[in-house]
């Protein structure tokens, strides 16, 4: 039986701005200084979306040193999300200078307060040694502590760990409980892996229409690497089994979330 010859490819995890309701509605003159008044006073939460004002020049001149200096009061206030956001511009340089050793250490404040978005990106420094070490025990040790909390992406790189024996003692079976949560929530990378796990028999009983069906899923999802892995194993299956594959497609994306099989 040939496999396909890919790797389990990690997702580039990257930080979305995400500009606060506040922020957008910052739009007049009285709320900004309200805002402001607020940020003086050392209101951490007003601190981090005067940043995000300032830093997506929402209402005012765009100002990433002004940002990241307001991300800083607030990160140094045990602000979790100004952590992670600081962490971020020290990594892309903006607004600061570039320092991956303070990215890391700011990435790794906001994720011991839990944030799991910290997590997956703290974990990705120790497995590409970003600012640190490379270790990949520690990068599965955050990818666990994000999973474990239901955050998709930590579930996708756990399952990711487990299936290739980087971090963690290899069993691909267990990586695939985990690709499978993500999956179902309409993860495209891992309905990748998942299908390459199938059409392997890799942790699974091999099934190269269900290799098929989750390829079309991450295909309609706009996952590039799905859509070239679809030809080669839809060239494999008859007609009979493609249709079967388009139809448990069919199912699954009408199927409710929790309901899926």
């Amino acid at each position: 039986m040939k496999k396909l010859l890919i790797l389990i490819v990690l997702p580039v995890l990257l930080l979305i701005v995400k500009v606060p309701a506040h922020a957008e509605q910052t739009q007049n003159d009285t709320d900004l200084i309200e805002l402001q008044a607020k940020a003086s006073g050392g209101d951490a939460q007003a601190q981090f979306e005067l940043g995000q004002v300032y830093w997506a020049g929402v209402g005012v001149q765009k100002d990433s040193a002004k940002a990241a200096h307001l991300f800083r009061d607030a990160a140094d206030r045990g602000h979790a999300e100004a952590q992670f956001t600081l962490s971020y511009m020290y990594l892309q340089g903006d607004g600061v200078p570039q320092n991956l050793e303070a990215a890391a250490e700011w990435d790794r404040k906001a994720a011991e307060q839990g944030l799991a978005e910290a997590e997956v990106t703290l974990a990705s420094k120790y497995r590409t040694g970003s600012g640190v070490q490379k270790d990949y025990v520690e990068a599965t040790k955050w990818d666990r502590k994000a999973a474990e909390k239901g955050f998709v992406d930590g579930e996708l790189l756990l399952g990711v760990d487990y299936c290739s024996g980087r971090g963690v003692e290899r069993d691909c079976a267990e990586g695939i409980t985990w690709l499978v949560k993500a999956a179902d929530r309409g993860n495209p990378a891992a309905q990748r892996n998942l299908a390459i796990a199938y059409y392997n028999g890799d942790g699974v009983v091999r099934d190269i229409v269900q290799s098929s069906m989750w390829l079309q899923l991450a295909a309609k999802d706009g996952d590039s690497e799905a859509m070239t892995l679809l030809h080669v194993v839809d060239s494999s299956l008859t007609s009979k089994q493609l249709e079967e594959a388009k139809r448990r497609a069919i199912k699954w994306k009408a199927a409710p979330n929790g309901n899926r099989e």
